[in-house]
């Protein structure tokens, strides 16, 4: 691969997360010629996210890593093909897409985007600074490096509270802050994380400043009413969403006011040819699953397009 081929694929989809593997597999398994370009790796976002307890047949868990592959191999076993390399633009061009990227150009009659998301900051003051020397983001790529130590995981949804029960046999201390007087997180995850010993919450709290003299020492927080309160930390975790990753959509194709992209419920763009799916998209739920299904509609609204381009 490296150069525009005289044969462009039927389908190229950019992302290899659950939302572009789905995808793959239902656009492959129709014939389709189709291409995955995933720029880390299989499962994207999801190889990070340890132990996934809500993807359905998989009732004793799974590790991301491991899902992330799994669909990655099942998608090629049905003939996609996978190249990982980043994405640098898309380009309609006539009835075609060229995508552009740093292994090369490639053209496709059809293209599914499905870039997920990237954390979302904190934007206080000390976050950048911090950046690697304490300052981490959701998912977690290696939970080793917090063994004992005192952690504060900024966030109340399903990843923040997932995180802080995975860290809870190596970590020190967990303190969950978050901004409203009640969690986010689904039920059953917030019930696993008060039974943990070492996790503890701070309710209607807001991060204000990290601080410390070459790595994390401490973190300032606010209450409702003003009052602030320093935290002893040796590591700060901001799970506090993701901001939707339509870099590469800003010229194509109409965004929502937070940047995500706009489609129908067959994940169809009213750019022909382009279909967005997954945690990119407006209205995304945003669990694996879900974007999964997200993948397998997208590729089928492309089966239409490209039996009927019209």
């Amino acid at each position: 691969m490296g150069n525009v081929l005289a044969d462009p694929y039927d389908i190229i989809i950019v992302g290899g997360g659950p939302a572009g593997l789905a995808a793959a597999l239902y656009g492959a398994r129709g014939l389709h010629s189709t291409l995955v370009i995933e720029r880390d790796g299989p499962g994207g976002k999801l190889a990070r996210a340890g132990r996934v307890d809500d993807y359905p047949a998989h009732h004793e868990s799974i590790d991301g890593e491991a899902l992330g592959k799994a669909m990655w191999d099942q998608a090629a076993k049905f003939g996609a093909e996978m190249l990982t390399a980043e994405v640098t633009s898309i380009e309609a061009i006539g009835p075609l897409k060229q995508v552009r990227t740093t292994r090369g150009d490639f053209q496709a009659r059809a293209v599914i985007v499905s870039t997920g998301g990237r954390p979302r900051p904190l934007h206080v003051p000390g976050e950048g600074a911090f950046g690697g020397k304490g300052v981490l983001y959701c998912p977690l790529p290696d939970i080793e490096v917090l063994a004992g130590k005192r952690v504060v995981i900024v966030g109340s949804g399903d990843s923040a509270l997932t995180t802080a029960i995975r860290l809870a046999p190596a970590a020190g201390s967990i303190t969950v802050v978050h901004r409203k007087a009640v969690l986010s997180a689904l039920e059953a995850i917030q019930e696993e994380a008060k039974r943990t010993p070492n996790i503890v919450f701070l309710a209607s709290r807001t991060v204000t400043r990290i601080e410390g003299e070459g790595a994390v020492a401490a973190v300032t927080v606010s209450s409702e009413k003003g009052v602030l309160e320093t935290l002893p930390a040796d590591a700060v975790v901001v799970a506090v969403g993701f901001e939707p990753a339509t870099q590469l959509l800003q010229r194509l194709t109409p965004l929502a006011r937070d940047g995500h992209a706009l489609t129908d419920e067959w994940m169809t763009t009213p750019v022909p040819g382009l279909f967005v799916a997954g945690d990119v998209r407006a209205d995304a739920v945003g669990v694996a699953v879900a974007a999964a299904g997200d993948g397998a509609t997208a590729a089928i609204a492309a089966d239409h397009y490209l039996s009927n381009p019209e």
